[in-house]
């Protein structure tokens, strides 16, 4: 829970957002105007989700990985694009 709170503190209005599993979310980022912005949003995202959680009197501290696709360039079909990889 606390991570899609930070998740949706860093997200615009027309982002969309979905979770996979327990740990597995995919966003959608639309509007993007350059691949500058693009590093911008994703770099303010994995600083915030990376930040310490303080949970229970407990500091907690996680990582976060995650992988790229910019559509139209990387795949002609969107449904590939939301395929589970395993």
């Amino acid at each position: 829970m606390e991570v899609a709170a930070r998740f949706k503190d860093d997200l615009r209005s027309e982002d969309s957002i979905s979770r996979f599993g327990g740990d597995e979310f995919a966003l959608l980022l639309s509007g993007l105007k350059n691949e500058s912005e693009l590093h911008e949003l994703l770099n303010r995202l994995l600083q915030h989700i990376s930040a310490t959680y303080s949970l229970a009197g407990q500091s907690i501290e996680i990582s976060m990985s995650m992988g790229v696709t910019v559509y139209p360039q990387d795949n002609p079909d969107p449904d590939i694009l939301m395929e589970p990889r395993g």
